[in-house]
Order: structure tokens, then C-alpha cells, then sequence
């Protein structure tokens, strides 16, 4: 494949790459194969707007994945699945969790206690969170490994945190107008039930589809100067 049918993004990527597999002793047969492979998935990838840095990881870390000593002591680990639809569930799924356990042992344990969110919001809060907490790694983390020109500065990642922050707050709020006869109040058991559900199906699905969390940073690329 024709390197000049990539982005100067990626073009990068292959060459800081390149010079870590040479790094690590790789003949060029084998650098040959392993780019052969990964290649088209680039291509891909770049077609549908994505990096390769974004699909996988730094380069170099990546590069080093397939360094002897790596495969030798099984540090080597499959690439987390970055399926936005996928990451959003997760997100979701770990918020309603969180809500429906707290809702739920709250409700046991405090006989005066009277929820103040229906089911119905609470799903919202969970489902609404998890774009949001989507949002903030699409925008914010998933850059804190880069160099610094690549990455938001402080500034704009604080807008960030605060633009998708008060939409949260306002979506939730307008949850208020649901009608109750939509949005019941169920018994603390019943909440707590399906916590534990959600905690259970995104386990499930996390360990099924190798999901990349939306709360994780990526490790910063250690530089290699010859």
C-alpha cells in the first residue's frame, strides 16, 4: 500500500512506528507483514474521520506490543473496542448502576427516606450522563497522552467540562415535566435490583467486547531519541 493514500496524522503514526519496531530488532520481512496487516485497517479507519493514533494508541506502545520481551511476559493486551455507541452504554450503564444501588440501599435502610426521581429519571440522569461522560474522552481524555500541541489546553477543556456539565443539569430538569403516572417511584428493592443488573450487563458486555472506558486517559507516549 501506497503510504501517500494516508493523512499526515497517520503518515506519522507508521513512522514513529517503523522506527520502534527497528528499535526492538525486527527484521524488515517482519515489519513488512506487520504493517501489510494493519495497513488496510488504517485506511479504513481514516475513511470514517478516525486516526490511527485514536484506533491504536500511542504508536510507539503500540509498535512494542510486538517486541519479544512484551509477548514473553504477557503484557501484551488487546486493543480496547473505542465503538462510540459501545463506550456510551458502558458509560451509562455504570451510572445507572451507581444511582440504583444508592437509590436502592438508601430506600432499605432509611424507612423515612422518600425518593425524589422516578424511574424514569433516573434512567435519563444515567443514559444522558453516559453521553456526557462519552463526550468529555472524546474531547478532553482521550488527548491527555499526546504532546502538547495535539491536546486541548486547560482552558478549553474546562469549557468543555463545563458546556456538557450544565447540559446534564438542564436535561435532568426537565425531567420534572414528566408526568408521575410515567415516571413511578419504585420499592428500594426493586432499585436495587436493577443496579445490580446494570452493574451485571455491563460486566457482561465489558468483558464480550473489550469496551475502552470513557473515564480512562491515555498513557503518555514515551518519547525515543536516537
Amino acid at each position: 500500500m501506497d503510504l501517500q493514500e494516508l493523512t499526515k496524522k497517520n503518515q506519522e503514526f507508521i513512522t514513529i512506528a517503523r522506527h520502534q519496531l527497528e528499535a526492538d530488532g525486527k527484521t524488515e520481512q517482519e515489519i513488512k507483514d506487520i504493517f501489510d496487516e494493519v495497513l488496510p485497517i488504517i485506511l479504513e479507519n481514516q475513511k470514517k474521520g478516525n486516526t490511527a493514533r485514536h484506533l491504536l494508541g500511542a504508536p510507539s506502545a503500540w509498535a512494542k506490543s510486538f517486541s519479544d520481551t512484551a509477548i514473553e511476559s504477557g503484557s501484551v493486551t488487546s486493543d480496547t473496542n473505542k465503538n462510540p455507541w459501545l463506550m456510551w452504554l458502558d458509560s451509562s450503564l455504570l451510572l445507572l448502576g451507581f444511582f440504583g444501588l444508592l437509590y436502592g440501599i438508601v430506600g432499605l435502610t432509611n424507612k423515612n427516606y422518600r425518593a425524589s426521581y422516578g424511574i424514569l429519571t433516573t434512567v435519563i440522569i444515567a443514559f444522558t450522563g453516559g453521553a456526557v461522560l462519552y463526550a468529555l474522552y472524546y474531547f478532553v481524555y482521550q488527548h491527555a497522552g499526546k504532546p502538547k500541541g495535539e491536546r486541548p489546553n486547560l482552558w478549553k477543556s474546562l469549557a468543555y467540562m463545563a458546556v456538557f456539565t450544565l447540559l446534564w443539569i438542564g436535561i435532568v430538569g426537565l425531567t420534572a415535566l414528566i408526568p408521575k403516572q410515567l415516571n413511578p417511584i419504585l420499592p428500594g428493592l426493586v432499585t436495587l435490583a436493577i443496579g445490580g443488573a446494570s452493574f451485571g450487563l455491563r460486566y457482561y458486555l465489558k468483558k464480550q467486547y473489550n469496551i475502552q472506558s470513557a473515564l480512562a486517559t491515555q498513557a503518555p507516549e514515551t518519547s525515543n531519541k536516537k
